[in-house]
């Protein structure tokens, strides 16, 4: 199977749906990995299906790197630099 490209893979693989977390794409969030790094970087689109999201109920895709692999949402700190706490599946 060949890989898609990144343009491909975010009209072909992701929603515009957030379903109701306050998030849209477009967003600049700032995100904590394991190790309490803080990252920025903007939305690209969500899944609601995807196999990181049976755990937490949707998934976060950024604009960064690795573009396919998903964010759980628990992890993001802000949107748009305001503070969030964002509801837990």
């Amino acid at each position: 199977m060949p890989r898609l490209t990144k343009k491909e893979f975010i009209s072909q693989e992701l929603t515009n749906d957030p379903k109701a977390t306050g998030l849209k794409v477009g967003d600049l969030v700032k995100w904590e990995n394991d190790n309490g790094v803080l990252w920025e970087h903007k939305v690209i689109g969500f899944c609601h299906d995807d196999y990181m999201a049976i755990n937490c109920g949707m998934v976060v895709y950024l604009d960064k790197a690795s573009y396919w692999f998903p964010l759980n949402p628990k992890y993001i700190k802000e949107i748009n630099g305001k503070p969030v706490e964002l509801p837990q599946a």
